[in-house]
């Protein structure tokens, strides 16, 4: 039950924000791409002890990575490099699928519009800018913005998403 709140409430923020965002075909998650960037950031919800609800930000950094033996350990010393640097979020390899991600939890009961908001900027702007240093760098990978497009693009909201600017008051505000 609570997870369900807590969806409609990230939805209603995502839309109350203009934000330009799909959802996912079984309605429990968010696809938000970087406007005019080459990152997405992907919006799930987990269980998380009694009845609490996690909010995880998720973006692919890059996929379809070549990872021998030959490079791993380069692979995960840029990794390490960029953990030791990030102010939000977590990087790590996701061996399995080939793919580096960057990773960032929320609370879901107590969730606000701007600690939602602002996370999803963080690892957006993030996700975004290490990408093609990352590509450049190891050689190998693909960018969000060069995988094929979903399959079925229902349910998308389309809206204006900028990138906010920050003013002396320290309130985010969108020019």
């Amino acid at each position: 039950m609570a997870r369900g709140r807590v969806i409609e409430q990230v939805h209603g923020i995502l839309a109350g924000e203009h934000v330009a965002f799909d959802v996912a075909d079984d309605g429990r998650g968010f696809h938000v791409p970087v406007p005019g960037g080459s990152a997405a950031v992907e919006i799930d919800f987990d269980e998380w002890g009694r009845g609490r609800t996690m909010v995880r930000l998720r973006s692919h950094v890059l996929e379809g990575l070549d990872v021998l033996s030959e490079n791993r350990l380069d692979v995960l010393e840029h990794i390490n490099a960029l953990n030791q640097s990030a102010l939000f979020g977590r990087f790590y390899l996701d061996a399995d699928r080939s793919t580096i991600v960057l990773e960032h939890e929320l609370l879901g009961e107590d969730l606000n519009a701007d600690e939602l908001i602002n996370a999803l900027y963080a690892i957006g702007l993030v996700a975004d800018q290490t990408d093609d240093d990352l590509q450049r760098e190891l050689g190998t990978g693909r960018r969000a913005v060069e995988l094929p497009p979903a399959e079925n693009d229902g349910g998308s909201v389309r809206a204006v998403w900028q990138w906010p600017t920050y003013r002396q008051t320290g309130k985010r505000s969108v020019d």
